[in-house]
């Protein structure tokens, strides 16, 4: 696991605003991706929870670590009864399908069907596609950075995130 960068001792007013900026500019791309989300769900004539939702499972699925109901309604905040109807809902859809996960037989795992990842890519391959487009500017080392400080970025506000939820 990689350690945290210890904070560099610059405090004059440039460097402060540029943390500021950077602050900012996340944001911007939160704030950015939620819009592009919005503007997907209602061209794929799907909920933006759904969509959220796919992704979880798509996500863990794809890392060999199926995610059950539970799970999934603590990742996205919801209640048992609504998560039960979001997953009705995507089984309805079919792009989920429920399954013993192999690794416990115990557990019920969802898993996304290859419709889900069909419908998945025509809403954000053009996303995909711009987000290509604009990172070929960048030199592979600048893109290592970009990469190093993103996922760190990610993990922090993940951890921020769970500082409110006691």
């Amino acid at each position: 696991m990689t350690q945290e960068p210890a904070p560099r001792p610059e405090q004059n007013a440039a460097s402060a605003a540029l943390h500021w900026s950077v602050a900012k500019n996340l944001q911007e791309v939160a704030l950015a991706s939620e819009r592009y989300v919005d503007v997907a769900a209602r061209s794929g004539h799907v909920h933006r929870t759904d969509l959220h939702a796919l992704n979880e499972i798509l996500r863990n699925q794809d890392s060999d670590a199926p995610i059950t109901a539970s799970e999934l309604a603590g990742r996205l905040g919801l209640s048992a009864p609504a998560t039960t109807a979001l997953i009705d809902r995507l089984v309805d859809h079919g792009h989920v399908r429920r399954a013993r996960d192999k690794r416990d037989g115990r557990r019920v795992a969802l898993f996304a069907t290859d419709e889900a990842r069909t419908t998945g890519g025509r809403l954000f391959r053009p996303l995909g596609a711009a987000l290509s487009t604009m990172s070929s500017a960048y030199t592979t080392d600048e893109l290592r950075l970009i990469d190093g400080f993103l996922a760190r970025a990610a993990a922090t506000i993940e951890r921020a995130a769970a500082s409110h939820t006691g």
